[in-house]
């Protein structure tokens, strides 16, 4: 490997990590708490998970949750809210691409 190459793997590498960290930042939220409860009456079982989040930077507004295909298949319900607010958050549903 030669100077020059090293360099430009150099270069590549230290872009590669800026936009990693700018992506990264781009949607940053602490978990604070998530709390998982399974209610055994009778012949059904209900379990719900809570997700308590903050945002590490202001103006945040999008939080994401990624369910694989099994435990999408079992969710039957699901909603957000802002503690302490009755309205719920609009949620969106994407779909899974393999290909990134």
């Amino acid at each position: 490997m030669t100077i020059l190459e090293g360099r430009r793997i150099a270069i590549a590498l230290i872009f590669s990590l800026y936009a990693i960290s700018v992506y990264a930042s781009a949607s940053a939220f602490e978990n604070t708490a998530i709390v998982r409860s399974a209610d055994l009456g009778g012949s059904i079982v209900h379990v719900t998970t809570t997700y308590a989040v903050r945002a590490l930077q202001g103006g945040q507004t999008t939080y994401r949750v990624a369910l694989g295909a099994e435990d999408k298949a079992k969710t039957s319900w699901m909603e957000g809210k802002v503690k302490g607010k009755k309205e719920q958050l609009k949620l969106k549903e994407h779909a899974f691409d393999s290909d990134k």
